[in-house]
Protein backbone atom coordinates (compact mmCIF):
# COMPACT_ATOMS: atom_id res chain seq x y z
CA UNK A 1 0.00 0.00 0.00
CA UNK A 2 1.36 3.43 -0.94
CA UNK A 3 1.80 6.25 1.55
CA UNK A 4 -0.99 8.85 1.48
CA UNK A 5 -0.03 12.32 0.34
CA UNK A 6 -1.79 15.02 2.41
CA UNK A 7 -1.12 17.68 -0.23
CA UNK A 8 -3.58 15.88 -2.50
CA UNK A 9 -6.42 16.00 0.04
CA UNK A 10 -8.00 19.27 -1.11
CA UNK A 11 -8.12 21.08 -4.41
CA UNK A 12 -8.76 24.76 -3.75
CA UNK A 13 -9.48 26.60 -7.00
CA UNK A 14 -10.09 30.00 -5.44
CA UNK A 15 -11.26 32.29 -2.67
CA UNK A 16 -14.65 33.94 -2.28
CA UNK A 17 -14.48 37.69 -1.66
CA UNK A 18 -17.52 39.78 -0.70
CA UNK A 19 -17.82 43.37 -1.92
CA UNK A 20 -14.53 43.88 -3.77
CA UNK A 21 -13.92 47.49 -4.82
CA UNK A 22 -12.72 48.89 -8.15
CA UNK A 23 -9.49 50.34 -6.66
CA UNK A 24 -8.88 47.05 -4.82
CA UNK A 25 -9.27 45.04 -8.02
CA UNK A 26 -7.01 47.41 -9.95
CA UNK A 27 -4.32 47.00 -7.28
CA UNK A 28 -4.33 43.23 -7.82
CA UNK A 29 -3.75 42.63 -4.10
CA UNK A 30 -5.92 40.09 -2.32
CA UNK A 31 -8.68 40.55 -0.95
CA UNK A 32 -9.19 43.31 -3.55
CA UNK A 33 -10.75 45.82 -1.13
CA UNK A 34 -13.39 43.38 0.12
CA UNK A 35 -13.75 40.73 2.81
CA UNK A 36 -12.69 37.11 2.32
CA UNK A 37 -15.44 34.62 3.11
CA UNK A 38 -13.47 31.41 2.58
CA UNK A 39 -11.82 28.93 0.22
CA UNK A 40 -13.91 27.61 -2.65
CA UNK A 41 -13.28 23.90 -3.11
CA UNK A 42 -16.01 23.20 -5.68
CA UNK A 43 -18.09 25.65 -7.67
CA UNK A 44 -20.61 25.77 -10.47
CA UNK A 45 -22.07 28.57 -12.55
CA UNK A 46 -25.38 27.54 -14.10
CA UNK A 47 -27.03 29.44 -16.95
CA UNK A 48 -30.59 28.74 -18.04
CA UNK A 49 -31.98 30.24 -21.25
CA UNK A 50 -35.72 30.77 -21.62
CA UNK A 51 -37.33 30.16 -25.00
CA UNK A 52 -40.96 30.69 -25.97
CA UNK A 53 -42.57 29.39 -29.18
CA UNK A 54 -44.76 31.67 -31.34
CA UNK A 55 -47.91 29.97 -32.61
CA UNK A 56 -48.98 30.69 -36.18
CA UNK A 57 -52.45 29.22 -36.77
CA UNK A 58 -52.85 31.27 -39.96
CA UNK A 59 -50.17 29.14 -41.60
CA UNK A 60 -51.32 25.96 -39.93
CA UNK A 61 -48.11 25.58 -38.00
CA UNK A 62 -47.71 25.47 -34.25
CA UNK A 63 -44.48 26.86 -32.87
CA UNK A 64 -43.44 28.48 -36.15
CA UNK A 65 -40.79 30.60 -34.45
CA UNK A 66 -38.88 30.64 -31.22
CA UNK A 67 -38.41 33.74 -29.09
CA UNK A 68 -35.10 33.72 -27.24
CA UNK A 69 -35.44 35.24 -23.77
CA UNK A 70 -32.80 36.49 -21.35
CA UNK A 71 -30.43 34.01 -19.76
CA UNK A 72 -30.63 33.54 -16.01
CA UNK A 73 -27.63 32.53 -13.96
CA UNK A 74 -26.99 31.11 -10.52
CA UNK A 75 -23.77 30.31 -8.70
CA UNK A 76 -23.23 27.64 -6.06
CA UNK A 77 -20.05 26.60 -4.31
CA UNK A 78 -18.69 24.61 -1.40
CA UNK A 79 -16.64 26.58 1.10
CA UNK A 80 -13.93 25.17 3.33
CA UNK A 81 -11.99 27.15 5.96
CA UNK A 82 -14.72 29.80 5.91
CA UNK A 83 -15.35 32.78 8.18
CA UNK A 84 -18.35 31.66 10.25
CA UNK A 85 -18.99 35.12 11.69
CA UNK A 86 -19.23 36.77 8.28
CA UNK A 87 -21.17 33.85 6.81
CA UNK A 88 -23.80 34.07 9.56
CA UNK A 89 -24.32 37.75 8.80
CA UNK A 90 -25.23 37.09 5.15
CA UNK A 91 -28.64 35.94 6.31
CA UNK A 92 -30.69 36.99 9.31
CA UNK A 93 -29.80 34.65 12.15
CA UNK A 94 -31.06 33.83 15.61
CA UNK A 95 -29.28 31.85 18.32
CA UNK A 96 -32.41 31.03 20.35
CA UNK A 97 -33.75 27.58 19.61
CA UNK A 98 -37.45 26.85 20.17
CA UNK A 99 -36.42 23.71 22.09
CA UNK A 100 -33.90 25.51 24.29
CA UNK A 101 -30.85 24.01 22.54
CA UNK A 102 -27.77 26.11 23.35
CA UNK A 103 -25.60 27.25 20.47
CA UNK A 104 -28.27 27.09 17.78
CA UNK A 105 -27.80 29.07 14.59
CA UNK A 106 -31.14 29.48 12.85
CA UNK A 107 -30.77 31.21 9.47
CA UNK A 108 -33.57 32.95 7.61
CA UNK A 109 -34.01 35.66 5.05
CA UNK A 110 -35.26 39.04 6.35
CA UNK A 111 -39.06 39.25 6.29
CA UNK A 112 -41.35 42.23 6.92
CA UNK A 113 -43.14 42.28 10.24
CA UNK A 114 -40.53 40.17 12.07
CA UNK A 115 -38.21 41.50 14.72
CA UNK A 116 -35.32 39.37 13.47
CA UNK A 117 -32.58 41.73 12.30
CA UNK A 118 -31.46 41.36 8.67
CA UNK A 119 -28.01 40.28 7.67
CA UNK A 120 -25.22 42.84 7.85
CA UNK A 121 -24.00 42.21 4.32
CA UNK A 122 -26.48 43.86 1.99
CA UNK A 123 -27.79 41.87 -0.92
CA UNK A 124 -26.50 43.10 -4.23
CA UNK A 125 -22.91 43.71 -3.12
CA UNK A 126 -20.60 42.13 -5.72
CA UNK A 127 -18.91 38.77 -5.22
CA UNK A 128 -15.56 37.71 -6.58
CA UNK A 129 -14.28 34.15 -6.86
CA UNK A 130 -10.57 34.84 -7.27
CA UNK A 131 -8.66 31.93 -8.75
CA UNK A 132 -5.52 30.97 -6.85
CA UNK A 133 -3.78 30.27 -10.14
CA UNK A 134 -3.54 33.54 -12.15
CA UNK A 135 -3.65 31.56 -15.41
CA UNK A 136 -7.16 30.29 -14.54
CA UNK A 137 -10.31 32.43 -14.97
CA UNK A 138 -11.91 34.17 -12.01
CA UNK A 139 -15.61 34.95 -11.65
CA UNK A 140 -17.22 38.30 -10.81
CA UNK A 141 -20.93 38.40 -9.86
CA UNK A 142 -22.27 41.96 -9.97
CA UNK A 143 -25.64 41.76 -8.17
CA UNK A 144 -26.00 38.50 -6.19
CA UNK A 145 -29.15 37.57 -4.30
CA UNK A 146 -28.51 34.99 -1.60
CA UNK A 147 -30.71 31.87 -1.81
CA UNK A 148 -31.22 30.25 1.56
CA UNK A 149 -33.32 27.21 0.50
CA UNK A 150 -30.74 25.99 -2.00
CA UNK A 151 -27.94 26.59 0.53
CA UNK A 152 -29.70 24.45 3.13
CA UNK A 153 -30.29 21.70 0.55
CA UNK A 154 -26.61 21.74 -0.39
CA UNK A 155 -25.57 21.69 3.29
CA UNK A 156 -27.34 18.33 3.76
CA UNK A 157 -24.80 16.50 1.60
CA UNK A 158 -21.64 18.25 2.82
CA UNK A 159 -19.21 17.21 5.51
CA UNK A 160 -20.21 19.50 8.38
CA UNK A 161 -18.60 21.48 9.99
CA UNK A 162 -15.69 21.32 7.54
CA UNK A 163 -17.74 22.36 4.50
CA UNK A 164 -20.67 24.70 3.98
CA UNK A 165 -22.75 25.60 0.95
CA UNK A 166 -23.10 29.03 -0.63
CA UNK A 167 -25.71 29.75 -3.32
CA UNK A 168 -26.70 32.98 -5.07
CA UNK A 169 -28.90 34.00 -7.97
CA UNK A 170 -27.12 36.38 -10.31
CA UNK A 171 -29.22 39.51 -10.73
CA UNK A 172 -28.56 42.50 -12.97
CA UNK A 173 -26.76 45.58 -11.70
CA UNK A 174 -27.55 49.17 -12.79
CA UNK A 175 -25.49 48.70 -15.98
CA UNK A 176 -27.21 45.44 -16.97
CA UNK A 177 -24.29 43.15 -16.03
CA UNK A 178 -24.84 39.86 -14.20
CA UNK A 179 -21.67 37.71 -14.40
CA UNK A 180 -18.25 38.16 -15.95
CA UNK A 181 -15.68 35.37 -16.15
CA UNK A 182 -12.14 36.18 -17.20
CA UNK A 183 -8.55 36.29 -15.98
CA UNK A 184 -8.25 38.36 -12.79
CA UNK A 185 -6.24 41.05 -14.59
CA UNK A 186 -9.13 41.67 -17.00
CA UNK A 187 -11.97 41.90 -14.47
CA UNK A 188 -13.37 45.18 -13.17
CA UNK A 189 -16.59 46.43 -11.60
CA UNK A 190 -17.10 49.08 -14.28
Amino acid sequence: MSVQNPTRAFTIPGRLVINPTSPGMLSGIFPFGGSELGFVSKSRLTRVQSTTPYNSEARGIDGAAIYRGRERASFSCVLIQYDTTLLNFLWASNTTSPNGFAGANILSLPQPGRNLSPGRVAQGQPLLVAADDPSMPSLLIFAPQYILDAKLDLDRVLNKPYETGFVVACGLDANGYDVREDLMENLSLV
